[in-house]
C-alpha cells in the first residue's frame, strides 16, 4: 500500500541499520537520563524498540501526508481539465485527482446545465476553482468565502489515451449528500439538498465508478450538499482514477487491511474480557478489553467501512460511532491508567475524564448531527487532554520505577503521533487511514505484553499466597500441637502441686506432717520441672528477641567431663553405655561462650539422645577440632544408637513447633523446643547446630563453635546448674519421690469397686493411685498398651478406668477404641484425665462413650466425687436391669420380652461359672427370648457387641444356637 514509505523500510531502517542507531544514542541516552532517570545501557534492543516505536509514526506522517500513489506534477488537475493522452496506465495504474477543479458554487447541476452555462459564458471567463480535496469556507469564489453549509458542483474534463483499459473512479468523503455524472451519466442515488426532510438520508459511501474500456475523453461532474453536518461542504478525499483491476484490488486490499485489523482488535477484547470475567481480579484487564472495543467502534465507522456499510449502517449513524467512541476511549483511558497506576494518578482528574467523556458521548449518541459534529474543537482538545493525562501518569511512574512503565511509555508514543495527524487531518484533508492502525498496533501489543506481565505476577502472587497460606496452615496446626504439648506439660506437674497442697489443707496426711514427708518432696520435684518448662520458654522468647550474650573465653576440654557426669546416673538407669572421647591435641580447647547458653545446648542433646536410645544403646560425647572455610573451630558431637531419621525428616527437627521424631511421636513425648531453642542459642553464639542420621542406626548431632586464642577467664570451678534447660527433675539432682506401690491383691479389699489408672506420668500415677487406694482397689498402667495387658489379668474386670488422654506408644482415644471393640471391656465406664481444654473434643469422646471429663490440675475431692457418682449410677443402672430380667424370668414382669410367659418354677439348668458378669446378663435376656436388639436396647450396649457376647457363651457352653440355650437354661 505504501510503496514509497513503506511500513517494512521502516522497520528495516529503525533495526537494522546499525550506524543510525549508534549516532542517535547520546540524544536517547540523554532522554533517558534526565526525562525518565532510567539507566543508559540498557539492552540496545531495548533502545530500537524505542526508536521503532518514536519514528514509526513519523514515516508514517509523511506515508500519509504524501499521495497515495506518486504522481507527476505534469498530470495534476488545472483550471478543470487533466490531460492522460499520452499517460501509460501500465506504469501508473491509479492517479489522484487532485487540484483545481472546476466549480459552481451554490448550484447543484447536472451535465446538460453545465453546458447551457459554459455556452454563455464570454470567450476568455472561467467558471471558479474548487482546490480538491478542501471545503468551501477554506476558499473563496466570486470575491467572497464560501459557505460553511451549501451545494456546489464540480467538473473535471480529462483526456485519455487512445486504446484506454478499462478504467474507474473511486470517490470517498464527499460532505454529505453527493451524486456522480460520468460523460452525462448518472451514477447512484439522487442528491439531497433540502435539509428540512428528516425522514431523507443524504446518500454517501465509498464507491468505485466504471468506465468502458477506448474510452478517450471524460467529464466527470459531481454535485455535493451538506446542510446536516459541521464538517464542512466540500470534496474532503482526493478522488482516484486508475484501471479498475487495480482499483478493485486496493478496495479488496483495503477490506483486508481493516478487517485484519479489526479481526486483532476483536481477538484481544475477547481474550482480555474472558481473562477478566474468569480471574475477577484485575480491572485494569476490563477496561483494557472495553477500550478495544471502543477502537474497533472507531475503526469500522471511518476508512472503507466494509464491515458498517455491510450491516446496513447509515452515515449519520456512523458519525455518531466515529464521534462517541473517541469520547468513549478517552474517558475509558483515564480508567485504564488510573487502575494500573494508582499512586501516580490523581483521582480527581481520572473522575473528570469519566465524567466529561460520559456527557460529550451522551450528545454524540442522542442530539442532531448539527450539534454534535460542531464540537470538534471540544473534541480534539479531549484527545490532546486525554494524551497529557496518561503522559503525565506514565512519567511518574517511570521515575517511581514501575514494572513495565518504560513498555507502556513506548506504547503511547507509537499512538501519540498518529493520533496527532488523524486530527490534523480534520483540518488539512490529508489522507491519512493507514496513520491510526500503524499506531494503534503497537500500543496494543504493548498493552497485551503490560497486562500479560501483570496477570503472570498477579497469578505468580496467587501461587505464593496459596503456598504462605498451605503453609501458615501448616504452621498454625503445629503452633496448635505445640501449645496442646506445652499445656499438657504444665498441667501435669501443676496438679502434682496443686492436688497435694489440697490434701494436705484437707488433713488427708493427719494434722502433724513431718518435713521429710514425700508429699513435700513430690510438690518440690514438680516445682523444678514447672521451673525449666518456663525458663525454655523464656531462652525461645530470648532467642526471637535477639539479646546478645555476655561471651568470655572458656576451655571446654575442661568444663565438659561434669556435664557429661550429670548424665551417667540417668544413663545407667535406663540400660545405657555413656562414653565420652577427647581428640588429642596440644592446645586448649577455648571457645568464646556463654556458660548457661551452652548448659542449654548441651543438656537438650543430651537428653534428647538418652530419650531415644532404647536399652542396651550407646551414646558416645566426642569433642574435637576442625578447619572451615580457612578459620578453626571447635566440634562437639554428641552420638547415639537410638532410632534414627530419615534423611527428609532432619530438616525439619530444628523447626519451631515441631516435635522431635514427629514419625515417632506417638513412642516419645516432649514439647518439641529443645533442639530449636539448641540451635539458635549455637546460632547466637557464633556456631551452628546440625544433624546426620540413619533409620534404627542412630543419630549424630554435631555443635560447631569458633575456636578462640583469648587467655582463659573462667571460674576455677564450674557449677552446672540444676535448673538447666532440657533437664529432667532428676537429673537436676532431686530424687523422685518414691511411693509404695499400690498392692494388686484385692483380698484385703472384698467387694471394693476395681478402678484402673492409666497414666504415662510416674508421680501422677502414683499419686492418683495412693488417693484412691483407701476406698477402692486400684491397678495402674503406664499407657494405653499396657493397659490392654493389665485388662487382661485383672478378674473381675474392673469398674471404672481413669485414663490420661495423651501418652506414648498408645493415647488415651486408641486405647477408649480398642476396649470398645472388644465385647468383654466395652461396657466399662471412662473417665478421662487431660490437660487439653478442646470443646469439640469433649463433644466427640462422649459420643465415643467416655462417661466423664476431668482437665488437670483437679481436685482430689472433685476427683472422687465424679468416680463414686459414676460407680453409684452403674450399680443404680444394673440393679434395675437385673430386678427387670428376674421378673420377666418369673412370668409377669415389667420387663416382660416378646416371649415372656416362660412358667415359673420349671427346671432349668444353673448358669456356667465362667461368664462375666455381662455375659451373664446377656444369657438371662436371651433365656427369656430378647434378640440382640432388643438385648443392646436393655443394656445400653450396641447391636454387634451384644451378638459378640451372645457369640462367646455360646463358645464357653459348647451349645449350637440360641435355642439351645433356651432349652438348656430356661426350661424349655
Amino acid at each position: 500500500m505504501l510503496n514509497q514509505y513503506s511500513f517494512t523500510t521502516h522497520f528495516l531502517l529503525i533495526f537494522f541499520l546499525e550506524p543510525a542507531c549508534q549516532l542517535l544514542n547520546p540524544a536517547l541516552q540523554y532522554f533517558y537520563v534526565k526525562s525518565f532517570n532510567q539507566l543508559p545501557q540498557r539492552k540496545h534492543l531495548m533502545r530500537r524498540l524505542f526508536l521503532f516505536a518514536l519514528f514509526v509514526p513519523v514515516f508514517s506522517l509523511l506515508s500519509g501526508c504524501a499521495p497515495h500513489y506518486p504522481v507527476d506534477s505534469r498530470s495534476r488537475v488545472q483550471d478543470g481539465k487533466m490531460d492522460l493522452s499520452a499517460h501509460d496506465f501500465s506504469k501508473e495504474a491509479v492517479l489522484p485527482l487532485d487540484g483545481a477543479w472546476a466549480f459552481y458554487p451554490d448550484e447543484t447541476l447536472v451535465p446538460e446545465e453545465i453546458a447551457a452555462k459554459e455556452a454563455g459564458i464570454p470567450s476568455g471567463s472561467h467558471p471558479a476553482i474548487l482546490r480538491v480535496p478542501g471545503v468551501l469556507e477554506d476558499q473563496f469564489f466570486n470575491g467572497k468565502k464560501g459557505p460553511h453549509f451549501g451545494a456546489g458542483t464540480c467538473v473535471l474534463d480529462i483526456a485519455l489515451p487512445k486504446n484506454a483499459p478499462e478504467l474507474a473512479l473511486k470517490t470517498e468523503l464527499i460532505q454529505t449528500s453527493s451524486r456522480v455524472f460520468l460523460n452525462g451519466k448518472p451514477q447512484g442515488a439522487p442528491i439531497i439538498t433540502d435539509y428540512a426532510r428528516g425522514n431523507e438520508i443524504p446518500p454517501h459511501r465509498p464507491t468505485c465508478y466504471r468506465i468502458p474500456a477506448g474510452t478517450e475523453s471524460l467529464r466527470i461532474v459531481i454535485e455535493f450538499a451538506n446542510y446536516w453536518a459541521n464538517y464542512g461542504t466540500g470534496i474532503l478525499t482526493t478522488p482516484e482514477l486508475g484501471t479498475a483491476e487495480a482499483l478493485a484490488s486496493e478496495r479488496l486490499i483495503g477490506a483486508g487491511y481493516e478487517s485484519f485489523v479489526v479481526g486483532m482488535l476483536f481477538i484481544i477484547a475477547l481474550y482480555h474480557l474472558m481473562l477478566f470475567l474468569i480471574r475477577r481480579k484485575d480491572k485494569a484487564i476490563l477496561v483494557f478489553a472495553l477500550i478495544t472495543i471502543a477502537v474497533i467502534c472507531r475503526q469500522i465507522s471511518v476508512s472503507e467501512k466494509f464491515l458498517t456499510l455491510g450491516l446496513g449502517l447509515s452515515h449519520f449513524r456512523l458519525l455518531r460511532m466515529e464521534f462517541g467512541s473517541v469520547y468513549l476511549i478517552c474517558g475509558l483511558f483515564a480508567l485504564y491508567f488510573t487502575a494500573l497506576y494508582p499512586k501516580q494518578s490523581i483521582r480527581p482528574v481520572c473522575i473528570a475524564f469519566i465524567v466529561t467523556g460520559s456527557v460529550l458521548l451522551t450528545i454524540s449518541l442522542f442530539a442532531s448531527v448539527r450539534v454534535f459534529t460542531s464540537l470538534f474543537l471540544i473534541l480534539h482538545i479531549f484527545i490532546i487532554l486525554s494524551a497529557l493525562n496518561a503522559l503525565f501518569v506514565i512519567v511518574r511512574a517511570i521515575r517511581q520505577r514501575e514494572p513495565q512503565s518504560v513498555v507502556m511509555l513506548i506504547g503511547l508514543l507509537s499512538l501519540a503521533l498518529p493520533t496527532g495527524l488523524d486530527v490534523l487531518t480534520t483540518y488539512t484533508h490529508l489522507l491519512g487511514r493507514y496513520l491510526m492502525p500503524l499506531g494503534l498496533i503497537p500500543f496494543i501489543m504493548a498493552q497485551t505484553y503490560l497486562l500479560a506481565k501483570r496477570d503472570m505476577r498477579s497469578a505468580i502472587e496467587a501461587e505464593t499466597l496459596k503456598a504462605m497460606n498451605e503453609q501458615l496452615k501448616k504452621l498454625d496446626a503445629a503452633k496448635t500441637a505445640f501449645f496442646a504439648n506445652v499445656s499438657h506439660e504444665l498441667r501435669t506437674p501443676l496438679t502434682l502441686i496443686k492436688a497435694p497442697v489440697e490434701a494436705i489443707r484437707t488433713g488427708e496426711y493427719g494434722d502433724a506432717i513431718p518435713k521429710d514427708h514425700q508429699v513435700f518432696s513430690l510438690i518440690q520435684i514438680n516445682a523444678v520441672r514447672l521451673l525449666t518448662l518456663i525458663q525454655n520458654l523464656l531462652n525461645l522468647t530470648r532467642l526471637e528477641s535477639a539479646q546478645p550474650y555476655e561471651l568470655v573465653p572458656v576451655d571446654i576440654a575442661r568444663i565438659l567431663p561434669a556435664y557429661v557426669d550429670e548424665f551417667s546416673a540417668l544413663a545407667a538407669k535406663g540400660g545405657i553405655e555413656l562414653k565420652h572421647e577427647m581428640a588429642r591435641e596440644d592446645l586448649p580447647f577455648t571457645a568464646d561462650i556463654n556458660i548457661k547458653a551452652f548448659e542449654t545446648i548441651f543438656f537438650n542433646l543430651m537428653s534428647n539422645a538418652i530419650k531415644f536410645t532404647p536399652r542396651g544403646g550407646t551414646i558416645t560425647v566426642w569433642l574435637s577440632r576442625l578447619k572451615k572455610g580457612g578459620k578453626s573451630f571447635l566440634r562437639l558431637e554428641v552420638a547415639d544408637t537410638g532410632i534414627g531419621m530419615k534423611k527428609e525428616e532432619i530438616k525439619e527437627i530444628f523447626g519451631r513447633y515441631r516435635q522431635i521424631y514427629d514419625t515417632e511421636r506417638h513412642h516419645y513425648d516432649g514439647s518439641g523446643l529443645g533442639l530449636t531453642i539448641a540451635q539458635g542459642t549455637a546460632r547466637a553464639l557464633g556456631g551452628e547446630l546440625f544433624a546426620a542420621s540413619e533409620p534404627d542406626k542412630g543419630s549424630s548431632f554435631f555443635l560447631d563453635l569458633p575456636a578462640s586464642d583469648k587467655t582463659i577467664e573462667e571460674p576455677s570451678e564450674i557449677t552446672v546448674s540444676a535448673e538447666a534447660p532440657g533437664k529432667a527433675p532428676e537429673e537436676a539432682g532431686e530424687s523422685v519421690a518414691q511411693y509404695a506401690p499400690v498392692s494388686d491383691d484385692t483380698s484385703a479389699k472384698i467387694g471394693a469397686k476395681r478402678v484402673l489408672v492409666v497414666e504415662d506420668q510416674a508421680d501422677m500415677r502414683r499419686f492418683i493411685a495412693q488417693s484412691l487406694s483407701r476406698d477402692y482397689a486400684v491397678f495402674e498402667a503406664t499407657d494405653g498398651a499396657n493397659a490392654l495387658e493389665r485388662l487382661d489379668g485383672i478378674w473381675p474386670i474392673p469398674d471404672l478406668i481413669l485414663c490420661d488422654i495423651m501418652m506414648p506408644t498408645m493415647d488415651g482415644t486408641e486405647f477408649l477404641a480398642a476396649v470398645k471393640k472388644d465385647a468383654s471391656f466395652a461396657n466399662i465406664p471412662f473417665i478421662f484425665l487431660t490437660a487439653r481444654d478442646e470443646s469439640n473434643e469433649k463433644i466427640k469422646l462422649l459420643h465415643d462413650g467416655i462417661i466423664d471429663y476431668i482437665m488437670k490440675p483437679f481436685s482430689l475431692d472433685e476427683l472422687r466425687a465424679r468416680i463414686a457418682a459414676v460407680l453409684s449410677f452403674r450399680d443404680s443402672e444394673r440393679n434395675t436391669i437385673l430386678s427387670r430380667i428376674q421378673s420377666a424370668i418369673a412370668g409377669g414382669g415389667e420387663g416382660a420380652g416378646p416371649t415372656a410367659g416362660t412358667q415359673a418354677g420349671r427346671n432349668t439348668q444353673a448358669f456356667p461359672t465362667d461368664l462375666s458378669q455381662r455375659e451373664v446378663e446377656v444369657l438371662t435376656l436371651v433365656v427369656v427370648g430378647f434378640a440382640d436388639k432388643d438385648i443392646a436396647e436393655k443394656l445400653g450396649i450396641s447391636t454387634r457387641t451384644a451378638s459378640n457376647h451372645v457369640a462367646s457363651i455360646l463358645r464357653k457352653t459348647g451349645l449350637s444356637g440360641r435355642q439351645a440355650l433356651q432349652r438348656t437354661y430356661g426350661g424349655k
